[in-house]
């Protein structure tokens, strides 16, 4: 999927799943360290999807 992250520069003890369920999208984020990281992350994430659903519309 491309809202996936591709490890580069990802924040080291942080992971994202993203899965389709009933045709909706979930962002599964888990931290085990720093939390500005992971709301940086998902800040960052967020952006991603506003800009994928700006360019379908």
């Amino acid at each position: 999927m491309a809202l996936e992250p591709d490890n580069v520069n990802f924040p080291e003890n942080l992971t994202l799943e993203v899965e389709n369920v009933d045709n909706k999208l979930v962002f599964n984020f888990q931290s085990q360290g720093n939390m500005k990281k992971l709301i940086a992350t998902v800040d960052e994430v967020l952006e991603h999807v506003q800009v994928a659903l700006k360019v379908i519309e």
